[in-house]
């Protein structure tokens, strides 16, 4: 893609003087900025070349092939069986040596494969790579679909039936009452800020990449190359639909493709679900609006035991995890202090079961301090003297496996412990 000739096309067919005062005018404004990008991005890219069916084979292999093709023709005028035998052999001399040209072929593309390219990771997904399978659909009389209609007519009335509103959890007062909340006038409020470009270019570079585009087929890549006149005039677009209140119509379609679930009989139309290929500029804008609502929502959220993605507001499971995470923290934290006063006994020499009078002694202090907390900890560490023994064994074999595993590393064992 020539991204230059791109910018300088679409610069030259965006008219920044577009008039946006009704709905009708935004779809005309979206409809003409779309065929824009995709009438500039043709005309600036290059077609790819065909693939070339010539090998190019060395020289004798080329010699070999045309003594091949010499006796075929002699064996086919003469029908001679000696002229036969000739030319078979030759036949498998020539299967030979294009069979050793393949694997020396072969050996050396492996041996360039390097991870600093990623040419290592290419080659594994495309070999890994499953081919796509077409599935056949049972008709509900229970006849096979023979083609592309009857499928996508099977999988239509599929999700009709699928995804319609409860109507059956509401009742219709309540339908009443927010069919007449939608139809009421909006009340006076501050107008929401003002798209800016810097804003939306922020957010096209932010996205994620090698997305599949939708109906318009703009992708992000295109997206990113867009000239300041289109982003300039995008911004205008989006900052109209919310002045208007308005949507377009355009970027409500979607392509729908139904992906197979795994383990689910593929001739059912109840085995596969859906997903929409959205427009790009509508997911954008989606992304603006969201940034505007939520400080709208978190300030009149209605629920506060919510355990949801309000950042203001730490609900009551939240809390509770965070109780236990915390209790989980401490239990580390007492096990490792047991572990500590095992090791201090073992380096002072002292006996095991001196770990029963320090525990103790914590115990005292805690009293006299009147602190509870450090009396709650106390009683946390175990340091009897079967502990005490467990955890000393487990340090030494942990050290012993670690000196065992760098003994040529030149580490000082004993300096490094506090021994000498």
């Amino acid at each position: 893609m020539d991204w230059e000739n791109f910018q300088l096309t679409l610069d030259k067919q965006i008219n920044l003087k577009t008039r946006l005062k009704s709905p009708s005018d935004i779809d005309d404004a979206i409809n003409s900025f779309t065929t824009s990008i995709q009438t500039a991005a043709w005309s600036s890219s290059t077609p790819t070349p065909p693939k070339s069916t010539n090998q190019n084979l060395p020289t004798y292999v080329r010699h070999l092939i045309a003594i091949k093709r010499r006796a075929r023709a002699i064996w086919q005028r003469t029908q001679y069986p000696s002229d036969k035998r000739h030319y078979n052999t030759l036949t498998q001399k020539l299967k030979r040596t294009l069979s050793e040209i393949r694997t020396e072929s072969f050996n050396k593309h492996l041996s360039s494969l390097t991870t600093k390219d990623n040419s290592i990771w290419k080659a594994t997904k495309n070999i890994l790579r499953t081919p796509q399978q077409i599935y056949v659909l049972k008709n509900p009389d229970g006849t096979w679909t023979t083609s592309d209609e009857e499928k996508a007519e099977i999988f239509r009335e599929h999700l009709s039936s699928t995804f319609k509103p409860h109507y059956a959890l509401l009742s219709p007062m309540k339908v009443d009452e927010i069919n007449t909340s939608l139809d009421s006038p909006l009340p006076m409020t501050m107008p929401p800020k003002h798209i800016s470009p810097h804003e939306v270019a922020y957010l096209i570079n932010k996205s994620q990449k090698h997305k599949s585009p939708g109906h318009d087929l703009i992708t992000s890549e295109v997206a990113i190359n867009l000239p300041k006149k289109a982003l300039l005039f995008l911004t205008f677009i989006y900052n109209s639909m919310i002045k208007l209140t308005y949507f377009p119509l355009l970027w409500k379609y979607s392509i729908v493709i139904m992906i197979h679930k795994r383990g689910k009989p593929a001739e059912m139309p109840q085995s596969y679900r859906p997903i929409s290929l959205l427009p790009y500029f509508s997911k954008i804008f989606e992304k603006l609006i969201l940034k505007r609502l939520l400080p709208v929502t978190e300030k009149n959220l209605p629920n506060t035991q919510q355990f949801g993605p309000a950042e203001s507001r730490q609900s009551t499971c939240a809390k509770a995890q965070s109780i236990f995470t915390k209790q989980s923290n401490e239990k580390k934290d007492m096990v490792l202090t047991s572990y500590e006063i095992a090791f201090l006994l073992a380096k002072c020499g002292k006996p095991y079961s001196d770990g029963e009078i320090i525990k103790k002694s914590f115990d005292i202090f805690a009293k006299n301090a009147n602190d509870s907390k450090i009396s709650t900890y106390v009683n946390d560490i175990s340091l009897s003297r079967n502990t005490i023994m467990r955890r000393i064994d487990e340090i030494s074999s942990d050290i012993s496996k670690q000196i065992s595993c760098s003994t040529t590393s030149g580490v000082n064992w004993a300096k490094l412990l506090g021994l000498q």
